[in-house]
């Protein structure tokens, strides 16, 4: 997460953790196509991922594109307390 962080409580702490790991389980995929996914904040119950992405050679779509709705449904089923994700680019 970002240095821009200040002291965390214990339930943003959690949020952080939970997020993280959803998240690690998709790095793999979106770097395996150049691409990369970095939890940034968690302000208010809403979440900001930067992803990055070099384009994936020969697809019609990128990868980010293609994960982000199904990143968004996985990280809000799985994380209560969170109002909304923004992917930033």
């Amino acid at each position: 997460m970002s240095e821009h962080t200040t002291a965390l409580t214990d339930v943003d702490k959690s949020l952080v953790e939970s997020v993280s790991a959803i998240l690690k389980k998709y790095r793999p995929v979106l770097q395996s196509e150049g691409g990369d996914a970095e939890l940034i904040s968690i302000k208010d119950g809403i979440v900001h991922i930067r992803m990055t992405d070099s384009g994936c050679a020969g697809c019609g779509s990128t990868p980010m594109a293609m994960l982000e709705p199904g990143m968004r449904a996985t990280i809000m089923e799985k994380v209560k307390g969170l109002r909304d994700i923004v992917f930033e680019r």
